[in-house]
């Protein structure tokens, strides 16, 4: 392949906030997404032990980060991932009930479709960790999420696929 400028277009940010698949919005820019894996370090007395560096590194797998910075978004939609739970009333109130909820075990996690013609990628486990940030006055509005992505359990550890 040709080392060529990358261009994948429009990406339109789509939600599964409980039933079916809501349009969230447009990024401002582009949407952001980031690999991270996990590793754990072997040590061993060939290096000095714990204090030396490690003989051998385990890989523990990855998650991926979807960072979203819209300007142009469904501020109701927007409004159902303000609980963090998916399928739980929105608001400002955190139930009870919810408190030790599990996430991906319980289904409280989202589903995340990046509808982009040439990279569509659908995020199956997703999880709002990081703080939502929303603009609130006369100038137009940005909303600010990040979705952390883990793989499933149904599909041998998919983090993504390119379907819904």
């Amino acid at each position: 392949m040709a080392n060529q400028v990358v261009v994948k277009g429009v990406t339109e940010v789509r939600v599964n906030t409980g039933s079916a698949y809501e349009v969230l919005g447009y990024s401002r820019d582009q949407v952001e997404i980031r690999e991270e894996a996990f590793y754990a370090d072997v040590p061993g007395d060939q290096h000095g032990g714990p204090e030396g560096p490690p003989i051998d590194v385990q890989f523990l797998g990855r998650v991926d980060h979807v960072r979203c910075e819209l300007t142009k978004f469904d501020a109701a939609v927007a409004l159902k991932l303000s609980s963090r739970l998916s399928g739980v009333a929105t608001g400002a109130a955190v139930a009870t009930a919810n408190i030790g909820d599990l996430m991906i075990q319980d289904s409280k996690d989202f589903a995340v479709y990046l509808n982009n013609a040439s990279d569509p990628r659908v995020y199956a486990n997703c999880i709002i960790r990081q703080p939502i940030e929303v603009g609130a006055g006369t100038k137009f509005s940005t909303l600010i999420l990040e979705f952390e992505a883990h793989r499933t359990q149904a599909t041998a550890g998919t983090i993504y696929s390119t379907t819904t």
